[in-house]
């Protein structure tokens, strides 16, 4: 039976390879939960809610806070590009560095 995989093998192979990447998973929501929630005392925080996981538009938002569809655009950019400092901080730093 040398070289022959039994089928509870096969099995055991996939469980430990979908385990590996659940707790993968895990790590990532876990990271950007934390980062998310550095930026929640910003004024503005909502707006990333609200546009990814609420789906509403710019202007559905500007509505709900008063304001023109530009200032969510630049607010959410803004955020984006904090977000992404935090997340991928090493990736930021060689982009400014070109």
């Amino acid at each position: 039976m040398h070289g022959t995989v039994l089928p509870e093998e096969s099995v055991e192979a996939a469980v430990r390879t979908v385990e590996a990447s659940v707790q993968g998973t895990v790590q990532v929501i876990s990271l950007i939960d934390k980062c998310m929630a550095a930026l929640k005392g910003d004024p503005y925080y909502e707006i990333l809610e609200m546009r990814y996981f609420e789906g509403r538009t710019l202007e559905d938002i500007g509505v709900y806070f008063g304001c023109d569809h530009t200032t969510i655009s630049r607010n959410k950019s803004r955020l984006v590009r904090e977000l992404s400092m935090r997340l991928f901080p090493d990736e930021v730093a060689s982009e400014m560095m070109q």
